[in-house]
């Protein structure tokens, strides 16, 4: 849980030009040469941001900061793995002044009308999209035990999975209530950015010829005139910095960094519940830590909490445990 108790800031990010957020596999991986971009780009890439922001501003001595164990900016961000006083909550994206959030993966979708309109190149289109759930099918023996997985219902015919979708506060809100979100609440990739592609090649100076083979792909990313990237920050400098530009993600690309008021609210969830069922949605990226050792008694699965215990409840495999004291 974030510390309220620090100075509370929000830090966001607008691209000048296009932006690369490079993904984890090699150019010279077999099967192919072109990098995708990540997007939005990972806690830590953004958090780094933050950190050199902070030195930049400063004018620290980037060459002292990192041999001298007592250089008083540590104390401010930290080093390394260690944030200092820093914490972080994000990263989200905004669409003008309204934050987007991930659509659960357990809504499928699917567009009914899709017109591009006169503002497409800004990433505006007119579309209709209808939402089903996915419900628990019946249980079945696994490895894991007796489980309950999703099951994509029979009048689901046509709908998917988009794992490139984002909704805005209120729709998120309509989710936690048990219902659906609206069309408009609904915001896809293509209304966001655009994919540019680009070649690159490897030089020698020297002989100011490219090398020979040494050829590779990556894709950009060109936001939208009103996308932005932001990320909540506590225990930041007082009084705020002043905004400015910064290097951020591969190749160096240039990104305007603007600090204003913290706006971290949530999406609201319902007053009143009804039920002993609940889903837990991860508005960003989890890392619960390694599972146990599996045994033959207790096997716990990849992506459960480490200190979660299986057991048997009405002929089911069920996984239990606390998560942030709940």
């Amino acid at each position: 849980m974030p510390d309220t108790t620090k100075t509370q800031q929000t830090w966001r990010f607008s691209p000048v030009d296009s932006w690369f957020f490079r993904e984890s596999r090699p150019h010279d991986r077999a099967g192919g040469t072109e990098l995708v971009s990540l997007f939005p780009p990972l806690a830590r890439t953004l958090a780094g941001a933050v950190r050199t922001f902070i030195g930049d501003s400063l004018g620290v001595d980037w060459w002292a900061f990192a041999r001298e164990k007592d250089h008083p900016l540590r104390k401010r961000i930290g080093f390394g793995n260690d944030l200092g006083p820093l914490s972080f909550s994000g990263p989200w994206l905004c669409k003008g002044d309204k934050r987007l959030y991930p659509l659960p993966l357990s809504i499928l979708t699917k567009i009914l009308v899709e017109q591009p309109s006169h503002n497409q190149a800004q990433g505006q289109r007119m579309q209709k999209i209808a939402f089903f759930p996915l419900t628990l099918g019946d249980p079945v023996e696994t490895d894991l035990g007796r489980i309950r997985f999703p099951r994509i219902p029979g009048n689901a015919a046509g709908y998917k999975q988009r794992a490139r979708c984002w909704v805005s506060a209120e729709g998120f809100s309509d989710i936690l209530a048990g219902k659906m979100p609206e069309s408009d609440a609904v915001v896809v990739a293509g209304d966001l950015y655009e994919e540019e592609f680009r070649l690159g090649i490897a030089r020698d100076n020297i002989a100011r010829t490219a090398e020979k083979g040494l050829l590779y792909q990556t894709r950009h990313l060109r936001l939208g005139r009103d996308v932005s990237v932001e990320v909540d920050v506590m225990g930041g400098p007082e009084p705020f910095l002043p905004s400015g530009l910064m290097r951020l993600g591969g190749e160096g690309r240039m990104a305007h960094v603007e600090i204003i008021d913290h706006r971290g609210a949530l999406p609201e969830p319902p007053t009143k519940l009804e039920g002993r069922e609940i889903m837990l949605h991860a508005l960003t990226p989890v890392k619960f830590g390694k599972a146990k050792a599996a045994t033959t008694e207790s096997k716990i699965p990849f992506g459960i909490p480490a200190d979660f215990t299986a057991k048997q409840e009405g002929g089911v495999t069920v996984f239990c445990g606390k998560i942030n004291e709940i």
